[in-house]
């Protein structure tokens, strides 16, 4: 997972994953009629190398049903002729159209595991089991020589799942579920003031491909009274949970500058408030180096209701190191084993995952945010997020006992310290509602003073960010513009809102370069707006190619980031 303002370093240090890109595959069932088929005794084979797919068919279009390492154990049927696969198994490139019927992993029935009676596996992935020299009956009267009990081969039953966010830009969903990822965590928010761009559209697509989809959010600390709650309710505003999604999960990260004690107290707190609004036991992620040094290595979570834990560590190993005891004894529900792995239909690298386990339905949320009682205060924009310039719609219901009702609707940038922006009369349904532009985040609430007949009462609060505009200039209107080598240009990115009273924004220009026909990132320059609310940059063309330049405004105390400016496009000749 990765921040979206400065990088921080990982707590975990990272290490190759050295699983093969391979192609292996699994089949539901009896083999269709008509393959050509070569009937074995039951035979046992051997994975030949880490990463070997099992299929629900001998085809590389069929699902997969799970990933074998190096050394597990397969029980063969029979082998049959059908689609062509390619792999690189044990540093050698291996073709064919041949797989196993196997009916059996690890010794166990392949119908138990699975479900179906038999997978089937590329024949180019395996290897002759090792063979067993039976023990010769002893000699009765002989000393017994003591044998030692051989350790069995070790079975982990994982299904295969990736975590995003706007780093890994436009996904092909459909090809990522083809490649047999079943679950996609994604990225919603990130501290009070950050929103993944790319969030909705994956959230949507995952679904719709038929993954498991969940959301986290990456953590900002700090002791400000009120932030994990803030930061809480932030996330549910952003990430829209709903019945159906995976459990919510905590990315931990950055201490913030606080102490274990109290980024305990603040994990307690967020996780929480979690608890409270959806009724759900949220999932923290964490390395395990993070966990001991930052969280005091405390098994306080693990052994409180909360015994999921997403482990980040980067190893070749067959499972992660657990923090905090093992998890209570609980031991990992996810492991997040590489950085760096590859999937079809995502460009560039991604993070790779396992759940700890074949059925993910019991960590499936029953229902989303439990609406909250009181006069409700409803916000409605096109999300809960809008872009400045535009307008939200404040709508508050008190029901029947507050038709006729008057009573104020507050705005406060800290959730705490608060100006009425407008007096209201509720309708003969008890609603009301308020066309308000804001230029900043802002938090709102009814504030009712009473009346004889009804106590005084204040509606929890709702949350709008405000993202701000960032417009790059000169601009190619999407047209590649020709320079020649050594041009100089000065890009200027104009944001909005910008007033003496906020504080200036960060503008990133972004550069890109084409290499081997694929986009590169080259370099990036961090300037702050001017008075006028302007960012300049000049940059010197001094390579041929293709080239293209972006900007993005950061966010800041008052607003959320901007989105990306479009591409300016340029050919240096």
């Amino acid at each position: 997972m990765r921040p979206d303002v400065a990088r921080r370093p990982r707590y975990a240090a990272p290490s190759p994953f050295g699983t093969a890109l391979l192609i292996a595959l699994v089949a539901i069932g009896a083999v269709s009629l008509g393959l050509p088929r070569n009937a074995l005794a039951t035979t046992t084979m051997a994975a030949a190398c880490d990463g070997v797919r099992l299929r629900t068919g001998p085809t590389t279009g069929a699902l997969i049903a799970t990933t074998l390492f190096t050394g597990w154990q397969v029980g063969v049927e029979t082998t049959v002729t059908d689609g062509s696969w390619s792999a690189t198994c044990a540093g050698a490139t291996v073709t064919g159209t041949t797989w196993y019927e196997i009916s059996q992993v690890n010794g166990q029935a392949v119908s138990s595991l699975y479900g179906v009676p038999v997978v089937y596996g590329a024949t180019g992935l395996f290897q002759a089991a090792p063979v067993v020299t039976p023990t010769p009956t002893p000699d009765p009267f002989a000393t017994p020589t003591p044998t030692p009990t051989p350790s069995p081969t070790p079975f982990l039953p994982v299904v295969e799942g990736i975590d995003v966010s706007h780093w890994q830009n436009t996904i092909d969903w459909p090809q990522v579920a083809a490649a047999g990822k079943r679950f996609a965590f994604m990225k919603a928010s990130e501290g009070t003031t950050l929103a993944d761009t790319t969030y909705a559209t994956n959230r949507a697509q995952a679904k719709a491909a038929g993954l498991y989809v969940g959301a986290y959010h990456f953590a900002r600390p700090d002791r400000t009274p009120g932030d994990a709650v803030a930061e809480a309710d932030y996330f549910l505003a952003m990430s829209q949970l709903e019945a159906g999604d995976l459990v919510p999960v905590l990315d931990l990260e950055d201490a913030g500058g606080l102490s274990p004690v109290e980024l305990q107290e603040w994990v307690k707190g967020y996780l929480g408030r979690i608890y409270e609004r959806t009724g759900a036991r949220g999932m923290i992620y964490a390395s395990p180096t993070f966990w001991r040094n930052a969280m005091g290595d405390t098994t306080w979570f693990a052994t409180n209701g909360y015994g999921m834990i997403w482990v980040a560590h980067w190893t070749t190993a067959l499972g992660p190191t657990v923090p905090a005891q093992n998890w209570g004894g609980n031991g990992w529900t996810f492991w997040q084993y590489t950085s760096s792995g590859s999937v079809p239909g995502i460009g560039g690298r991604v993070d790779l995952d396992r759940f700890n386990g074949l059925d993910l339905t019991p960590l499936v949320l029953t229902s989303g945010v439990i609406e909250q009682g009181g006069p409700t205060l409803d916000v409605t924009a096109s999300s809960a997020v809008i872009t400045w310039g535009d307008t939200v719609v404040i709508k508050a219901s008190f029901g029947a006992a507050g038709a006729g009702r008057t009573f104020d609707l507050q705005a406060g940038a800290d959730g705490v310290s608060w100006q009425t922006i407008a007096t209201v009369v509720t309708d003969a349904q008890g609603n009301a509602s308020f066309s308000y532009r804001p230029a900043t985040n802002l938090y709102y609430r009814g504030a009712f003073a009473g009346a004889p007949d009804l106590a005084a009462v204040t509606s929890p609060a709702a949350r709008v960010v405000v993202r701000q505009i960032a417009l790059l200039r000169p601009t190619t209107s999407g047209a590649t513009r020709i320079v020649s080598r050594g041009r100089k240009i000065t890009f200027t990115t104009t944001v909005r809102p910008a007033r003496a009273d906020l504080p200036p924004a960060r503008v990133t220009l972004a550069i890109y370069r084409r290499v081997d026909g694929r986009w590169m990132p080259f370099t990036t320059r961090n300037v702050y707006v001017n008075a006028a609310g302007q960012a300049s940059y000049t940059w010197t063309f001094s390579t041929r190619g293709e080239w293209y330049v972006r900007s993005i405004a950061n966010p800041t105390l008052a607003n959320a980031n901007s989105a990306w400016s479009p591409v300016e496009r340029y050919s240096v000749r």
